[in-house]
């Protein structure tokens, strides 16, 4: 082509360049995951991709691992497309770096109807013991994708899993897995994109993030039906939840545990057995800069017989910097259950809770303890300056009672306080006196 000819319809440069968009494209609206439908053109892009590069397979009527690891390992660059059918596997499948294995025709489906399963199986076998709990069904590498499969476990508690990620910027994007172990199992890779999947049916948890498994993306994924939690986000950072459905898991929908800097947005939590959310940690690490914003939560806790569990969030352990704003709290029924619960005096520093909670069956708070703590973070007991009043002794402090709940004194005499309990006089030390609607405790 000549320095002045006219780029027109049929040139292969503007091929490149449509297809070379197209990807960029979906990438990024992949990475910012606010994809507001599951079924925008990814078949498409897809298509321009890997139309004349990717290798073709169809299910074999016996042992399909060999065949499939194969065609991975000898082209790892180019991407291996699954006919319709199911794949046995005797052997676990790792998709190697830079890999892609994907369903030819890609499944698509409408947010909150999830029963048509992929036309793609990759079924582990259950008639032979490789697939034992320290493997699984399949592992993927560096800046690997597996696209439109279901994977299939074997339905034993020490089966493989269904998804290993085994690392950094890994994408599952309309997958299902089921009946495995641990549904989904990172650990230590970063990057993982996971959009539009499936998870449930699965022995213990549906996702494991766990230790730097962070700056993560997991979006608009229904996960259900679990015998763990939903997510087990522990020890990782930087993630967004935009868009999740976490629904009927045995532990509870979320347990967030020693995390920091994650964001929870516009997620769905709905009869779970457990809490819809749980906030625990470890001695040294507790959970922080964390934010719930838009979210929605419906009957958790129903079958929990401990009524320290019975609750839409439960707050196991303390947390710093957290932000819960505009999130809504269906009324619980039956036996007595709470939109707040604490396993004793949770400590929300630095925090702002601006949810109010509509009562829940038996109340908001489960004990005086969650409540101070929760009515803190709201901004009403700010511990500051200018929000207590002067200083004075515990002799001279007026009376408790619902006309001066949540008002801070300080207080000269204290003897031996302890945070969260009666306040005495009669010491030398200072500290903060709050009413709890009964009483004057230190803090």
């Amino acid at each position: 082509m000549s320095q002045n000819e006219p780029v027109g319809a049929g040139s292969d440069t503007l091929e490149e360049w449509r297809r070379m968009l197209n990807l960029a494209s979906f990438r990024m609206l992949a990475t910012l995951c606010c994809i507001s439908s599951p079924t925008f053109g990814h078949t498409e892009v897809l298509a321009a991709e890997t139309a004349n590069s990717a290798q073709w397979a169809t299910p074999l009527a016996g042992d399909n691992s060999q065949y499939l690891q194969s065609l991975l390992d000898n082209s790892p660059m180019h991407p291996v497309e699954l006919g319709c059918g199911t794949y046995t596997i005797t052997k676990p499948i790792v998709v190697p770096a830079g890999g892609m294995l994907e369903a030819h025709s890609i499944w698509t489906y409408n947010i909150g109807n999830n029963a048509v399963p992929p036309c793609v199986t990759i079924a582990a076998s259950r008639t032979v013991q490789t697939f034992t709990s320290d493997v699984a069904v399949v592992s993927l590498g560096d800046s690997s994708a597996l696209r439109g499969v279901a994977i299939l476990g074997t339905n034993s508690a020490s089966g493989a899993d269904g998804i290993k990620i085994m690392g950094s910027f890994v994408e599952l994007f309309n997958d299902y897995v089921y009946e495995a172990r641990v549904g989904v199992d990172c650990s230590g890779h970063i990057g993982l994109q996971m959009l539009h999947n499936l998870i449930g049916y699965n022995r213990e948890d549906g996702v494991i993030l766990l230790n730097n498994c962070g700056d993560a993306t997991v979006g608009q994924n229904t996960i259900f039906s679990n015998g763990g939690y939903g997510v087990r986000a522990q020890s990782i950072g930087k993630t967004s939840f935009v868009q999740n459905t976490f629904e009927g898991n045995d532990a509870g929908g979320v347990l967030q545990y020693s995390s920091h800097e994650l964001v929870w947005i516009g997620n769905f939590f709905a009869d779970n057995n457990g809490p819809g959310v749980m906030f625990n940690n470890d001695s040294s690490n507790s959970n922080s800069a964390t934010n719930f914003v838009g979210n929605s939560f419906r009957q958790n806790g129903m079958n929990v017989t401990d009524t320290d569990s019975s609750c839409q969030f439960y707050f196991a352990g303390p947390a710093d910097q957290l932000v819960m704003i505009g999130n809504t709290y269906e009324a619980l029924k039956g036996k007595p259950r709470y939109a707040f619960c604490a396993n004793s005096r949770p400590n929300l520093s630095n925090s702002q809770i601006l949810d109010t909670p509509a009562a829940q069956g038996e109340g908001v708070f489960r004990d005086v303890q969650t409540e101070i703590a929760v009515e803190r973070a709201r901004g009403r007991l700010g511990i500051v300056m200018n929000s207590t009043k002067r200083l004075t002794t515990v002799g001279d402090l007026p009376r408790c009672d619902m006309q001066t709940r949540y008002e801070i004194y300080e207080v000269r005499d204290a003897k031996a306080p302890v945070y969260g309990t009666g306040i005495s006089g009669g010491g030398v030390s200072v500290a903060l006196a709050i009413c709890d609607g009964a009483k004057w405790i230190s803090h």
